[in-house]
């Protein structure tokens, strides 16, 4: 995706991402590299999933889910919740009706994703910040590829 100024308009980063954006590259491809490289992982990953289509964003947020719950469910281990919301996800993503969407909702609000995303995020820093930059990573990556499959398309 190009980035133009209504782009930026709409989505209004920081003050400081646009500092560090030259604006000379609009590649959206390109920058969340870039941003990768300067290891600015946040803000690749919050680039990227503003540049996705909805089923992109989607695939990427089950993807992270599905990565992340194993340290969830180890500090956790009782609470079904995240990994029924990830197979409710899945299930819109396969057949993306809206009796599906509205269970995948339901089941999101059941899982407090947020709470479940912080919990894990928190568990992931406390093994290492070096296992969660390689897990972002890891997840930015893949958030290229599925990208980049639309884009080829």
């Amino acid at each position: 995706m190009k980035l133009t100024k209504n782009w930026q308009k709409k989505w209004r980063p920081c003050r400081e991402a646009i500092d560090w954006w030259d604006g000379k590259e609009r590649d959206s491809r390109v920058l969340v590299r870039r941003l990768i490289a300067d290891n600015k992982l946040d803000w690749a990953n919050w680039l990227l999933a503003r540049t996705m289509t909805r089923r992109e964003r989607l695939r990427y947020a089950i993807y992270a889910a599905k990565l992340v719950l194993p340290i969830y469910e180890k500090a956790y281990p009782d609470d079904a919740r995240p990994r029924l919301a990830i197979r409710a996800a899945i299930t819109c993503l396969k057949h993306n009706t809206r009796e599906n969407r509205v269970a995948a909702a339901d089941a999101a609000r059941a899982a407090d994703a947020a709470r479940a995303a912080y919990a894990a995020r928190a568990a992931a820093y406390a093994a290492a910040d070096a296992a969660d930059a390689a897990m972002m990573r890891r997840i930015l990556a893949y958030g290229l590829r599925i990208s980049k499959k639309v884009q080829d398309e």
